[in-house]
């Protein structure tokens, strides 16, 4: 534990706010294409129909959060932890990955408890 001092525990602490605010800006992504998605009660109204790349709304590619998260923090993983060695940089993107990779399998807990519920299951 040599070399454990205050620049680790505040990489790990900005790491660990990181992590949440991603999980949160590219969750409010996800539902805002999810919305996007969705057929409109107003699309009966509209002349023109919704631009689509592969089903997905063309105005959903145009946020920059999702590029943000899935090109520019690997490469900054990749440029702090490889190129500069960074140990502190090594802390705080193990944090924000170990924060994502808690939140996914939180996710699939509660998801695959849910299942069991509806499906009639003993919730133990």
């Amino acid at each position: 534990m040599r070399n454990f001092g205050a620049e680790m525990w505040l990489a790990i602490g900005f790491g660990f706010v990181a992590g949440l605010a991603t999980l949160w800006t590219f969750g409010r992504w996800v539902s805002f294409v999810g919305r996007l998605r969705q057929d409109s009660f107003l699309a009966d109204e509209r002349q023109k129909p919704q631009h689509r790349i592969i089903g997905f709304p063309v105005l959903g590619f145009a946020q920059p959060t999702p590029w943000l998260v899935i090109i520019g923090l690997p490469y900054a993983a990749y440029y702090f932890v490889h190129v500069r060695q960074s140990q502190g940089g090594a802390w705080f993107f193990g944090t924000i990955g170990a924060v994502v990779v808690c939140w996914l399998v939180g996710e699939g807990v509660l998801r695959s408890d849910i299942q069991k519920r509806r499906r009639g299951g003993s919730p133990n």
